[in-house]
């Protein structure tokens, strides 16, 4: 049986690139958080668990979320926000992740493939591995 870690990467922006680009969104989700006793990182925890959230914190990260692909628009494109939690218990003391109290905010569409990346999709994968020495 494997002892290994599973290794993980993704598109980041941090709270602070965030409060920049959507500062009212933002700030109603910290507002929203505060009234009911979370912490950005509990609320990240509970997300990425796929735990029950509370009405008014989900409605206002699915603003910050619609306010966040307005932001970044350029022509016929733009970027997804999504949350994830990272515990540092469990990561490894090499890691570089930017988070906030464990709070990672991912961002899709940053990469996109090239017609023959299209084209040869279903033969061609992309794989991750840890290699320990």
């Amino acid at each position: 049986m494997s002892n290994s870690q599973c290794p993980a990467s993704g598109y980041t922006i941090s709270l602070d690139s965030l409060r920049e680009l959507c500062p009212d969104t933002v700030a109603a989700l910290e507002t929203a958080l505060k009234s009911e006793n979370f912490s950005l990182g509990e609320f990240a925890k509970l997300v990425s668990e796929g735990e029950p959230i509370t009405r008014g914190i989900s409605e206002a990260f699915d603003l910050l979320c619609d306010a966040f692909k307005e932001a970044t628009r350029v022509e016929d494109s733009c970027l997804d926000l999504e949350l994830d939690y990272y515990d540092e218990e469990l990561g490894d003391g090499g890691d570089d992740v930017e988070h906030t109290d464990g709070a990672i905010f991912l961002v899709e569409g940053v990469v996109v493939r090239t017609p023959a990346g299209e084209k040869f999709s279903s033969a061609v994968q992309l794989n991750r591995w840890s290699v320990f020495g």
